[in-house]
């Protein structure tokens, strides 16, 4: 019987805490992101939605440049916790073309307090030249995080780039 009265538990939806209201990027984003809104505007929805937002759609919201900066603005956001992150993932496939993107995953390679930015670029290096995937893995290297130093060696040795393997050895 308990284990029945377990499961229904888990299963119901939750409530939300002392009145509070659930918050809006826990709706469908097909609701929330209406073609009419600005570029910045849908990309920051896109961002903060709970579920899965993939890149390409949101580079699809239009101008290049105006998602650029929008994405670029994400980063240096605090709530909700995951937008900043997926920010530099997309930024990370804007990188190898656009010379803003580029500048703005190397300074987020470079962020000491924030490793997680620089394992999102070490994810992207396959995905650049060799000179660029080179010029970022520089700037990993010379993050001293403790934390992300113990994990890059071998990150960077599964590199597709012989340069960038070479650092790491």
């Amino acid at each position: 019987m308990w284990l029945i009265l377990s499961l229904m538990a888990f299963a119901a939806e939750p409530e939300p805490v002392l009145g509070s209201s659930v918050p809006e990027w826990t709706e469908p984003l097909k609701t929330q992101v209406a073609p009419s809104e600005s570029v910045a505007a849908r990309v920051q929805v896109a961002l903060a939605h709970r579920e899965t937002v993939r890149c390409a759609d949101i580079l699809g919201f239009g101008d290049a440049s105006a998602i650029r900066d929008a994405l670029i603005a994400g980063t240096r956001t605090a709530f909700p916790p995951w937008a900043p992150m997926r920010a530099a993932s997309c930024l990370a496939e804007l990188g190898p073309s656009d010379p803003a993107a580029f500048e703005r995953l190397k300074e987020l390679a470079a962020d000491e307090e924030q490793p997680g930015f620089a394992l999102v670029v070490v994810g992207a290096l396959d995905t650049y030249a060799e000179g660029q995937a080179v010029e970022l893995a520089s700037v990993i290297k010379s993050n001293s995080n403790t934390r992300l130093q113990a994990r890059l060696p071998g990150r960077l040795l599964n590199c597709r780039h012989a340069g960038v393997r070479d650092l790491a050895r």
